[in-house]
């Protein structure tokens, strides 16, 4: 239009010029034919640079509409994008659904915002692999709604179900540390225009709360309903998600922000007479694996129900999973606290359930979330101790909670720099005195706090999951030390390593430690691994079938600490181990008399009915050594021969031992 104009007006001019000055002036004419070409070629530079500047504004209003109307994170269109897109739905059979991943918050607390965005990404491609990118909205953290041309819920629900198939399949070959569910709410209708659109949106977010009510990884669904009656139901509803603002959707008790502003709410001289009791359900993941999340939601209201019932005044808040604080008086904490632990104790008949509670005298000046945080390291001190199950907070706590938390912040990034270092302590063949293999054991050696052994580390790091960072470290290390000794034609020995309980539920466990020992081109018998009765105690079938899938490939499977718990003589009913490894304690007491010794020698022989080996740890001396010579223990490890040292230490010691014992004979 803009160029159109210009030639238009040109026109005219040359020819009103025509008729005014032909033929009787043409020089003027002339003249007047220049300054017309002249005015439209200006006219058209100048308009040229107009539209230019007019087509970047228009395209940068596109990239700006197109970006208010897209995540940039899933790359699917966000709620504005809802409300552009949302005609193309009128007229048609639709189910309007609402996605969302349960305790988002916590796991993004926990792990790390970079984590959350990590599997809302994947979530999202696992909803892609149901349903069309175009039909993905992303309404707010972690709701997604999802739009389908569809009136068959239970069709609908078999998507939902192959979606969860394909979040876990994509979250293994992630090789992700979480596998969360995730609920679903959807109504199912109609919509001819953008009022009953938008009541479809708002009815599936009622059953998204509806699911979430329920449980993990529930879905609730309905047939859209208009009516009036369904309006009043539908108010009430969100009345009830208006109260999840402050309280927890589960339990019905307060959520952590509600708490703090109730706790900051209370007078000086009540907060002078209250403690902060913060309560945990030990081996709440062990139990969820044996009974099923259900059955665990089901404890932990539970949980809530009691802390309720046996505190007359008091404010209860769940921070997630079983943990729980509360802000109660002083009189008869602990007369309440035992009657909350002997409730859940009766919970379940199959299952004696054990609570760890914290206890923190409440000041007026303290901060509550202070508050919390002293009494959670009460509480961690006792966890998983069922001699005790309530601690009061010391000031000596806080030492022990900084050490905590370094070593949590630090563990990977000790790996990755070799501060985690791998001694080896060797192992004798009782007959011929040579070594015949070795132990790795882990150190670390921190800059800021020097030696760090692994009685001081390993338990926090088993209590946060996280063992399995060490435990993989170490198996890498050997298979590295045992492919550089190979390189320059040094000799090796067999090594064991240790393995945790939580190494089996790491996705691709097995996997990586079969790429390792491939990797670095380590033969089965140079690696042989090592776990606990404790570790085995639980009886879980994942536990089982990959010891079974790891001794098939080759490895040997050595029980360690056999006798240190109460259930030894049936773990080897239930499993044959290659070697069973004694308890160091049964050398401690073998001065004490016959008793220990009588015990060893039953081992020992029954080990060798059942067609395994034995091996005694803590040999310090002579005459253990001979006793367990004479009764036919296989192995023996312990400071009478080798101390835990460095790789080059320890090959070196122990080819000097092995020189010195054949030049002897």
């Amino acid at each position: 239009m803009h160029i159109a104009g210009a030639l238009i007006w040109t026109f005219i001019f040359m020819l009103c010029s025509y008729f005014a000055k032909m033929p009787d002036h043409p020089q003027y004419f002339k003249m007047d034919l220049q300054g017309a070409i002249m005015f439209g070629l200006t006219s058209l530079m100048v308009n040229q640079f107009i539209l230019i500047d007019r087509l970047k504004a228009i395209k940068q209003d596109l990239v700006v509409k197109t970006a208010s109307e897209r995540d940039p994170l899933t790359l699917v269109a966000n709620r504005n994008g809802l409300k552009h897109y949302e005609k193309q739905y009128f007229y048609e059979d639709l189910i309007v659904s609402f996605f969302d991943i349960d305790d988002y918050k916590l796991l993004c607390d926990y792990y790390g915002h970079g984590l959350g965005e990590h599997m809302l990404v994947t979530f999202v491609e696992s909803i892609e692999t149901a349903f069309p990118k175009k039909d993905i909205y992303r309404y707010s953290d972690d709701e997604f709604i999802v739009i389908v041309e569809e009136k068959d819920p239970q069709l609908f629900e078999k998507r939902i179900q192959q979606i969860r198939e394909n979040l876990k399949a994509l979250l293994l070959a992630r090789k992700s540390k979480i596998m969360p569910s995730f609920c679903v709410g959807y109504v199912y209708g109609r919509a001819n225009d953008s009022r009953t659109f938008k009541q479809m949106v708002r009815h599936a977010h009622v059953r998204l709360t509806e699911a979430k009510l329920n449980g993990r990884g529930e879905v609730a669904g309905s047939p859209l309903d208009i009516s009036s009656s369904r309006e009043e139901k539908i108010i009430r509803e969100l009345r009830n998600q208006y109260n999840e603002s402050t309280h927890d959707a589960m339990t019905g008790v307060y959520n952590l922000s509600a708490f703090r502003v109730e706790a900051n709410l209370l007078p000086e001289h009540i907060k002078d007479h209250n403690s902060v009791l913060y309560f945990n359900i030990d081996g709440l993941k062990t139990y969820n694996e044996s009974y099923g999340y259900h059955v665990g939601d089901q404890l932990i209201k539970s949980l809530a129900n009691s802390i309720d019932q046996h505190f007359s005044k008091k404010l209860i808040c769940r921070l997630g999973e079983d943990h729980f604080v509360a802000l109660v008086e002083n009189e008869e904490i602990e007369k309440g606290i035992k009657q909350v632990h002997e409730d859940l104790l009766h919970v379940n008949p199959e299952c004696r359930v054990h609570i760890s509670v914290g206890i923190y005298p409440f000041h007026a000046q303290d901060n509550i979330i202070s508050a919390c945080d002293r009494a959670k390291m009460a509480c961690d001190l006792i966890r998983n101790n069922y001699d005790r199950y309530y601690q009061y907070y010391e000031d000596s706590l806080s030492d022990q909670s900084q050490f905590r938390n370094y070593i949590l912040t630090h563990i990977e990034r000790a790996a990755y720099n070799q501060d985690l270092q791998v001694y080896y302590q060797g192992v004798v063949d009782t007959n011929t005195k040579l070594p015949c293999g070795a132990e790795a054991l882990i150190r670390w050696q921190d800059p800021q706090y020097g030696m760090i052994y692994p009685n001081k580390f390993i338990p926090i790091l088993e209590k946060a999951n996280l063992i399995h960072i060490v435990d993989l470290f170490v198996i890498k290390q050997v298979c590295k030390d045992y492919a550089q000794a190979q390189n320059e034609h040094k000799p090796f020995y067999p090594v064991s390593v240790n393995l945790s309980r939580q190494d089996f539920f790491i996705p691709h466990f097995y996997d990586d430690i079969i790429a390792m020992v491939k990797t670095y081109h380590v033969p089965l018998k140079m690696l042989n691994l090592e776990v606990t009765e404790r570790m085995m105690s639980s009886h879980n079938k994942v536990i089982f079938d990959t010891l079974h899938k790891l001794q098939d490939y080759g490895f040997e499977i050595w029980m360690d600490d056999f006798g240190s718990e109460y259930s030894s003589l049936n773990m080897m009913s239930q499993f044959h181990f290659d070697v069973i490894k004694l308890d160091m304690n049964f050398m401690r007491n073998f001065k004490s008399g016959n008793h220990s010794r009588n015990i060893i020698s039953s081992i020992v022989e029954l080990t060798k009915t059942m067609g395994g080996k034995t091996l005694s740890e803590g040999v310090e001396e002579e005459g253990q050594y001979a006793f367990l010579k004479s009764i036919g223990c296989d192995m023996i490890q312990g400071y009478y021969f080798f101390k835990p040292q460095p790789k080059n230490v320890f090959l070196k010691e122990a080819t000097q031992y092995e020189s010195e014992r054949t030049l002897a004979k």
